[in-house]
């Protein structure tokens, strides 16, 4: 910061010679560096006497590193100065250690970490340490599992697998794919409106298909796992467990003619012990790949009823059969024949 010296000063037509060029030749080899004196105008002010090796620009003192040894030798011989900058006040600095009063002047010259006499502020410093040498650390903004994400509206996405539709919901700002909750138009008009994790359908969300048959349930890595229900065109529909895309486990499955099973699934079938109602008849026991197949009752349309062996669908082994004329067959079936009389 540059410091301005009054008109009684009168130091800016100042101009530097030697103190004294005469006597140079009886000095010491001990005695202190040669000192320079800027003179005053010419209304006779006190010099002021600086070592000759301290810059002076413009009747200016300018400070650089490593005189701060130096500066403690100034001698300033001016009875008064005004430092200020002539219409705002400056706040009085208090002496510190290493600098000298001289002549009734205040002469404050701090040491080199303290003063700096160039005429432009050095603001980078300033700002860099306003902040304790740190820039401030970025925002984060809203994460979901993990990864930061932000909204779109009708914005044009790919998922995970090169997909492309129409997107509203969360993406992540890395990726710009869909992440979180959001719904997705593609171009082939398959919709679904769910849980996105990274690009792929996971969690809880609705899948409709170009044909119709909408899916409504859980997902993981885009398949259906979990429970849902899964509807067709035609008014069949499936409410239970899926395993990797397929029904698996236990579930109701209604018929569009008002049939219904219930039971346990495995890869897509009836498999396993299950109930099968059909208007007025009905199937209970065991199962394997939509068939009866194993130890079961059937009660048949018409009031008979068998009690017995199943396979692939057909009374096979032991059983009784109980018609509608009251009569009771018991023997070997065999692939659905009942046993010849003796």
């Amino acid at each position: 910061m540059q410091q301005h010296i009054n008109d009684r000063t009168e130091v800016l037509a100042y101009n530097m010679r030697s103190v004294s060029d005469s006597d140079s030749s009886s000095s010491h080899q001990d005695d202190p560096p040669p000192f320079n004196q800027l003179m005053p105008g010419e209304n006779g002010s006190p010099g002021v006497y600086i070592p000759e090796d301290l810059p002076v620009e413009d009747g200016m003192i300018r400070v650089r590193r490593g005189l701060s040894s130096m500066i403690s030798e100034i001698s300033l011989g001016v009875d008064a100065a005004d430092l200020s900058d002539g219409e705002e006040d400056v706040e009085e600095l208090a002496p510190k250690k290493g600098m000298h009063q001289r002549g009734g002047l205040l002469g404050l010259l701090p040491l080199e970490e303290e003063l700096s006499l160039s005429d432009e502020s050095d603001d980078s410093d300033d700002e860099s340490d306003s902040g304790g040498g740190k820039m401030p650390a970025k925002e984060e903004g809203p994460k979901i599992k993990g990864k930061e994400v932000m909204q779109v509206t009708d914005q044009i996405v790919n998922d995970q697998y090169g997909d492309t539709g129409l997107y509203t919901g969360s993406v992540t700002v890395e990726a710009l794919v869909p992440h979180g909750e959001g719904i997705l138009l593609y171009e082939n008009s398959r919709i679904y409106d769910g849980t996105w994790e990274d690009g792929r359908w996971h969690g809880r969300g609705k899948w409709t298909n170009t044909n119709g048959d909408y899916y409504d349930g859980d997902f993981v890595n885009e398949k259906r796992h979990g429970y849902g229900t899964y509807t067709w065109p035609n008014g069949n529909e499936y409410i239970g467990y899926f395993v990797d895309d397929n029904r698996q486990g236990q579930g109701l499955f209604k018929f569009a003619n008002g049939a219904v099973y219930e039971g346990e699934f495995h890869n897509g079938h009836f498999e396993g012990k299950g109930s099968y109602s059909f208007g007025t008849g009905m199937y209970d026991g065991e199962w394997k790949a939509g068939k009866y197949h194993g130890h079961g009752f059937l009660l048949n349309a018409d009031g008979s009823s068998y009690t017995g062996r199943f396979e692939e669908g057909l009374q096979h082994g032991r059983g009784e059969e109980n018609r509608v004329d009251g009569s009771v067959v018991e023997g070997i079936w065999t692939r659905g024949r009942a046993p010849v009389a003796w």
